[in-house]
């Protein structure tokens, strides 16, 4: 009798899967009939561990299905993903919120929460974590695998308590542990906003594109512009990207009215579109106020189509090295029961129609940062000390001190570079091998900034290679 409600419940199952697989469907009909085909092994399935599976009683139903649907997504790309209600609304949550943490940026990549940023002035900052540290333990317990959001509910916690994380880093064969304790963070998107001492250079930290990070802009470069300066640093550097529409909107603060920002094409025309700054704004940078740009390996995404539109319109000066190459676009789409699917839909083009996706963006200086560099920065005692020691920013100040002129860029579509980045390269498994990539030079064996001085005063401009 229970095998028969089983074969009922999957049938019935089935039936509805066909029948909106029938209205929704864009598939050739040859395509269709393996596809439902597919569908009944997995109804097939879902009976025989029901039915037949020794701890089936133990089986939480939901997170059967949950797991089953996000294997499907996580086998796209790194980007593509199914969530929970509560992960989405997580995902959902008020940029603005403050909370006990330690003042990490993280993703999920190959099992691994991994770092993608840290943020000025926190616990993880002043402890040496990095872009690219893989959090394996936390207190001693072990957390690959784990759902992302439990995993990063743990790295939260009272303001003041402690905290044992055991990274994973690519140059240290064996795990180390870090002890932080927790501190009030305030998820902002805009994080510094300072005069480097001894000049009249302003300099900007953009941490993401979020929903709070246009107002945050306009309030750090009005204080910037009220003390008289005279250049401006914007630093995109392991920004992992964020909300389109935010990144367009701050480009309006920048660019003239009604600029083509990019250009977003999918497999579907509602996903093609372009993307134009606004006819007016309520702030406008002077324009006679010359900027550099700065960027690296981990400056993804929105990051890169900050990069790219100033470069184009020759608004700002492109300092650092060769961008992370992401110019996917991903579109989240609500399902029933609060849940949602988070999907790669277009890519975007530059104003130029460049091709970046897996391709990057070049500078027109190129200046390496170190991981070494990057735990000097983090540990200087104050951020005027940061700046001195700061190979980007000293490129910065050498370009404006030098006039501020640099080549207008051309663009050619094909892109700015013939070869595809390591990390858009795929293993045996067709997966992108995002998770292999380390954005630090000093970390490849034979790279060209290992062993050497970084070229960033000699501000080598326009090179065919890095």
């Amino acid at each position: 009798m229970k095998r028969l409600f089983y074969i009922f419940v999957s049938l019935f199952l089935l039936i509805n899967v066909f029948q909106g697989y029938k209205v929704y469907s864009r598939e050739k009909p040859e395509d269709a009939e393996v596809i439902m085909k597919k569908l009944e092994l997995f109804m097939e399935v879902l009976q025989h561990i029901r039915s037949e599976y020794v701890d089936a009683d133990e089986i939480d139903i939901d997170e059967l299905f949950d797991n089953a649907i996000k294997g499907m997504a996580y086998t796209l790309d790194p980007f593509s993903e199914y969530m929970t209600p509560s992960e989405f609304k997580s995902f959902e949550n008020d940029s603005n919120d403050t909370f006990g943490g330690i003042g990490v940026k993280v993703q999920m990549l190959d099992g691994y929460l991994t770092v993608s940023s840290t943020m000025n002035g926190t616990p993880a900052a002043a402890a040496g974590i990095l872009a690219g540290d893989k959090i394996i333990a936390i207190d001693g317990e072990d957390q690959t695998g784990k759902n992302t959001d439990d995993v990063i509910a743990k790295l939260r916690g009272d303001i003041g308590s402690k905290i044992t994380l055991t990274i994973k880093r690519p140059e240290t064969p064996a795990p180390i542990e870090i002890t932080l304790e927790r501190a009030e963070i305030a998820n902002i998107s805009v994080s510094d906003a300072h005069v480097i001492e001894g000049t009249s250079t302003g300099y900007l930290r953009v941490e993401l594109f979020a929903t709070p990070t246009v107002e945050q802009f306009d309030a750090a470069l009005k204080e910037l512009e009220v003390q008289n300066i005279d250049s401006l640093i914007i630093d995109l550097r392991n920004n992992p990207g964020g909300q389109l529409e935010t990144c367009v909107e701050m480009l309006g603060r920048l660019l003239p009215p009604k600029s083509l920002v990019a250009t977003l094409e999918g497999r579907s025309s509602e996903y093609n579109m372009e993307y134009f700054t606004s006819a007016s704004v309520p702030y406008h940078f002077p324009d006679k106020i010359p900027i550099a740009v700065l960027g690296n390996r981990g400056t993804a995404s929105a990051a890169e189509i900050t990069i790219s539109c100033l470069r184009d319109y020759h608004r700002a000066v492109f300092i650092g090295e060769r961008t992370f190459g992401k110019a996917l676009v991903q579109s989240v789409e609500p399902l029933g029961g609060s849940h949602a699917l988070k999907l790669t839909t277009a890519r975007y083009f530059t104003k130029l129609h460049t091709q970046i996706q897996g391709r990057g963006i070049k500078p027109d200086i190129q200046s390496h940062l170190r991981r070494r560099d990057y735990i000097a920065i983090n540990m200087a005692k104050d951020i005027n000390a940061a700046d001195k020691i700061d190979p980007n920013v000293r490129a910065a100040l050498k370009f404006f001190e030098d006039g501020a002129e640099w080549p207008v860029f051309t663009g050619k579509e094909e892109s700015d570079y013939d070869d595809i980045l390591p990390q858009w390269q795929k293993d045996e498994n067709h997966r992108y091998k995002v998770y292999d990539y380390n954005i630090y030079h000093d970390l490849e064996e034979g790279s060209e900034a290992e062993g050497q001085e970084n070229d960033s005063d000699e501000q080598s401009k326009n090179k065919e290679n890095e």
